[in-house]
């Protein structure tokens, strides 16, 4: 019989089902047997939000970490207690509403409702972004607010007062990605372009001044706050410490003997100006430059952002307990050796899937004059542009994980006999995966570190107890 037409599709209900189960699973591999300890920036997002219900300033004056997750941890805590577990609940409804959000956006580009729902279920079946949401960093934030923003987007393309309100909706959640990280600093103005239509002068005017002002409006207070430490009206700007250790990083896996703690220490006990303290970075990162020489650090990079960028060892999988020199952080409670390379094979197998069909999908689009696809390119090639040379980690790969999910989506919702890939497909798919897997096997940490001796293994570990102690 025919499905009632206000009934979920079948689909949809093992969709949701596969959301549970796997957000239940990263849930209790978080808690048992043991609390997952807090890594990195979490250390200060956590101790920022308690010492604002305590009274303390909200914003920071190191200019490192914008500060809406901090505002975000802080409002749960006042109504739940400084409870992690909240946090996670909230943040895991969040990513949800961000997988309805982009069925909605590709509905709205013309996809079908079956390559919609693979696009959303892609998104949130996903133990990269399960896994963040179970965290205290701003990535599932951020990524859900920019997924707001491209839907306002769409939605300001309405004739009169309601673009006009949808526009001053996209602008206030663009003030919001600002306010939890500094990725679209460079790439909003061309958000300006979806605004505009011809034939419509006075309401193209309209839409881009509510854009401006709701985006001034949510961002005064921190830029103004900006403006007293530096001069500058501005949120937070680590663009030059990225730079450095961007430019000095060694290996293809982000958690590899990470110097990251160990240079953050450097920067922020250089000076208690941060305008000092980016021009020592600056003269850090020139020095790297100067001693490679121009073509040596073009092809220094070349050789190790874009493995780190999409390694599968991500950064949930870097987690898990193993070798320093194999990436691993060793956060979670459990020990068992199942558990550990069980599901660091399982989560890179599901990374590598993903960029497969994310490949043979973009290698059988057809449809090539849509002008939101060159928005979409031109964002791709700001964020490979940017983290060319600064600092990379594996988390950056989040923000870019809607659009690989529409491409996979529209292969997986494409007719069985058509969906065969491609040459096209299978070369991209070949690349990806080879910058996904390859990097460990070409730094061969472990074994440089046994030739080497203990010095590296020391160092990683000084490291990454330096990043959780100045992130505090």
């Amino acid at each position: 019989m025919p499905d009632h037409p206000t009934r979920p599709k079948p689909y949809v209900l093992n969709f949701a089902a596969a959301y549970l189960l796997l957000s239940g699973l990263l849930l209790a591999l978080y808690w048992f047997p043991e609390a997952k300890q807090l890594a990195g920036d979490e250390h200060y997002y956590h101790h920022t939000a308690l010492a604002l219900l305590a009274g303390g300033d909200w914003f920071d004056g190191n200019l490192i970490w914008p500060p809406l997750q901090a505002l975000i941890l802080a409002g749960i805590y006042g109504l739940a207690g400084p409870s992690v577990l909240a946090v996670q609940l909230l943040q895991l409804l969040m990513l949800a509403g961000g997988g309805l959000l982009l069925a909605d956006i590709w509905r709205r580009l013309g996809g079908s409702r079956e390559a919609a729902a693979w696009a959303a279920a892609l998104l949130c079946i996903n133990p990269l972004t399960v896994g963040f949401a179970t965290y205290l960093w701003p990535e599932i934030p951020h990524l859900v607010l920019c997924l707001l923003l491209a839907w306002c987007l769409l939605r300001s393309r309405e004739a009169g007062t309601p673009g006009v309100c949808w526009a001053a909706g996209a602008g206030a959640a663009l003030g919001l990605c600002l306010l939890a990280k500094s990725l679209l600093t460079g790439f909003w103005p061309l958000l300006l372009l979806p605004l505009w239509q011809r034939g419509r002068r006075n309401g193209n005017l309209l839409r881009i001044v509510a854009f401006l002002a709701a985006t001034l409006l949510v961002t005064a207070p921190a830029l103004y706050r900006g403006m007293q430490v530096t001069g500058k009206p501005q949120i937070a700007d680590s663009s030059w410490f990225n730079l450095w250790v961007g430019l000095g990083d060694r290996w293809r896996n982000d958690f590899v003997f990470d110097e990251t703690g160990q240079r953050m220490h450097e920067y922020l006990t250089h000076s208690p100006d941060p305008r000092a303290r980016n021009a020592f970075a600056r003269e850090q990162a020139e020095a790297i430059v100067a001693g490679q020489g121009l073509v040596g650090t073009f092809t220094a990079q070349l050789g190790k952002q874009y493995f780190r960028l999409f390694s599968a060892r991500h950064f949930v999988v870097s987690q898990l307990h193993g070798r320093i020199c194999d990436g691993y952080t060793s956060r979670y409670g459990s020990e068992s050796f199942v558990v550990n390379r069980g599901g660091a094979w399982l989560m890179q197998a599901w990374h590598v899937a993903l960029l497969a069909m994310a490949a043979f999908g973009l290698a059988a689009w057809r449809q090539w004059r849509q002008p939101w696809l060159w928005l979409a390119a031109a964002f791709v090639a700001y964020q490979m542009a940017l983290f060319f040379g600064l600092h990379v980690k594996s988390r950056f790969l989040v923000p870019m994980l809607p659009l690989l999910c529409l491409f996979a989506g529209h292969w997986l919702a494409m007719p069985r006999r058509e969906r065969r890939p491609r040459a096209a497909g299978w070369l991209l798919a070949g690349l990806l995966a080879f910058l996904a897997l390859a990097g460990p096997w070409l730094d061969d940490a472990c074994d440089q570190a046994g030739r080497s001796g203990s010095e590296g293994l020391a160092a990683g570990a000084t490291g990454i107890r330096n990043a959780c102690a100045t992130s505090v």
